[in-house]
């Protein structure tokens, strides 16, 4: 392991070497020597967090600040405060914030930050050593100061840091949102709290503790949900109602959606992209409005498709190319786009222009006419060759 301190001999990154100062003199040198330093530093960690938690494929948002210069110099200032040099003992020059969507996903960035960064337990807890009978309020889950690994202080680009901290908040949306409205009113303990209000805001303390707890749970029975349909789906079972878990699935492993997207990108006349998501939510109501029941249903209707929905599909974009004047790499067509075109198309007859505009979004009325007209002369192409 490699040894840095030396490659940066003017200390920029050193603030346990800072001399311990007044409370003025601090203020001072935070705001004209070390601020621009935090700002810089703040905003690759900001960066680094984003790149680090993406690769858990997780949700999230990533907040960070430096400490304002002004801020910095009322918090050292305040009369209960002892500090002998605050320039090396106030930990949160640099706040970054993790918010997640689930209580369960907080442990799994706990412990990337314990993996990528060394974190100082003077100054770090966590909710659950903090749960005192007289603690107000619904806790962040972690809050961890931290600085670089050996590792990292190495590289190049982080030698400036190399002895800054960090204070990483780790907590829910919900624990965000309690923050965000008890920060107003800046209650920290039971006796902050009027006694008239004392038992209306902990039962509001507990009912967003109960809806993190809730909502955990019914994401464990959704993913539950959707491991089922995985496997029915793999075994050939498709009497499975259609809702948005019960189609993503279908989309994702039906060999049928492959093969309309395969055709997509690889059709000369067509070929362009297929990739993201569209809106899972329209197809299901596309679905219910065409009659079609289970995923079995749908799969039928994909599969019937054979013969005339290549024909339509070529029609459908060298209509759309010609009227947007758009080159065929410059198109994308998201992943269950084609099960909703299929159906509008399979029941062309059953929709009209108001239903297909207004009740689901299209913006053109085309795709009927279109679909009406490729079916009429393959069913009478059909009839001519029988």
């Amino acid at each position: 392991m490699k040894v840095c301190d030396s490659l940066n001999p003017n200390g920029a990154g050193k603030i346990s070497e800072v001399p311990a100062l007044n409370t003025e003199d601090a203020a001072r040198e935070y705001r004209e020597r070390l601020f621009p330093l935090y700002t810089q530093f703040t905003k690759k960690m900001k960066q680094l967090f984003k790149e680090l938690i993406t690769q858990l494929d997780i949700s999230f948002t990533v907040e960070a600040r430096p400490k304002d210069p002004e801020e910095f110099r009322k918090k050292i200032g305040r009369p209960e405060k002892h500090y002998v040099n605050p320039l090396a003992e106030v930990s949160d020059f640099c706040g970054v914030r993790v918010i997640l969507h689930h209580i369960a996903d907080t442990k799994k960035v706990m412990s990337l930050v314990e993996r990528e960064f060394i974190v100082d337990p003077q100054y770090s807890h966590y909710k659950k050593d903090q749960l005192e009978v007289d603690r107000f309020g619904y806790l962040t889950e972690a809050q961890l100061v931290v600085t670089l690994r050996p590792d990292r202080r190495c590289l190049p680009e982080w030698q400036p840091f190399r002895d800054f901290k960090a204070e990483i908040q780790i907590r829910t949306i919900i624990q965000h949102a309690w923050d965000v409205i008890s920060h107003d009113y800046d209650y920290k303990v039971e006796a902050d709290i009027p006694k008239e209000l004392r038992r209306r805001l902990f039962r509001l303390s507990a009912l967003f503790e109960l809806a993190d707890e809730e909502l955990d749970d019914f994401v464990g029975e959704v993913r539950k949900k959707i491991d089922a349909y995985k496997d029915s789906l793999a075994k050939g079972e498709r009497k499975i109602e259609i809702n948005v878990d019960s189609l993503r699935t279908y989309v994702v492993t039906s060999r049928e959606v492959q093969y309309w997207n395969n055709f997509l990108k690889t059709d000369p006349d067509i070929g362009h992209r297929v990739e993201t998501w569209g809106d899972l939510s329209r197809d299901v109501r596309m679905a219910e409005f065409c009659g079609l029941r289970s995923i079995e249903d749908l799969d039928s209707a994909l599969r019937q498709a054979r013969g005339w929905g290549e024909k339509f599909f070529k029609r459908y974009y060298a209509h759309y190319l010609a009227e947007h004047n758009v080159p065929r790499d410059r198109v994308t067509t998201v992943v269950n786009g084609v099960v909703n075109m299929l159906l509008v198309a399979s029941f062309a007859d059953k929709l009209d222009a108001k239903t297909l505009t207004k009740d689901f979004g299209y913006g053109s009325t085309t795709i009927l006419d279109i679909a009406r007209e490729v079916r009429y002369r393959y069913k009478l192409d059909s009839s001519t060759a029988g």
